[in-house]
């Protein structure tokens, strides 16, 4: 169930990515599913925008678990290197069943999330493949982080 999910997710971002949008607030909280269909919907454009794929994106939003390095440091982003991260870090909730990010106060979380630190999989749970495809999404140089299509 969490492949077909997370699969849906990214064929839908991969999808407004190509269309030239960013949606910049993608979370958990923003995915519907229909249990009976098994199709998501993602939800809440509010911060979405229109962006060239190169272009550097200047407004930090989102939520603070989700942000990616440079939102977090307050440099110019790639809004849809931003949403990949953003995809890591729910499939990351899904397979592991918690945050990948997570520090006793703000200043804690964004250090981690600026070195790309994430709680490592319970050895249980992952294959190399599957670590493999995380290092690739929490990649802090968005330039060679992989991107949804």
């Amino acid at each position: 169930a969490c492949k077909h999910i997370f699969r849906q997710l990214v064929r839908a971002v991969a999808y407004m990515h190509s269309k030239g949008y960013a949606h910049r607030d993608l979370k958990l909280d923003n995915i519907l599913m229909d249990w009976q269909s098994k199709q998501i919907k993602i939800i809440d454009f509010g911060f979405s925008l229109r962006a060239k794929p190169d272009e550097k994106l200047n407004v930090f939003c989102g939520t603070p678990h989700y942000m990616d390095p440079d939102i977090v440091r307050k440099s110019p982003y790639n809004g849809a290197a931003a949403d990949v991260w953003a995809c890591g870090v729910i499939l990351y909730i899904i397979y592991v069943g918690k945050l990948p990010f997570f520090g006793e106060f703000e200043a804690d979380l964004f250090r981690k999330i600026q070195n790309g630190k994430y709680t490592q999989l319970p050895s249980e749970l992952g294959d190399d493949k599957i670590r493999n495809l995380f290092r690739r999404i929490f990649d802090t140089n968005p330039h060679t982080r992989i991107t949804a299509e």
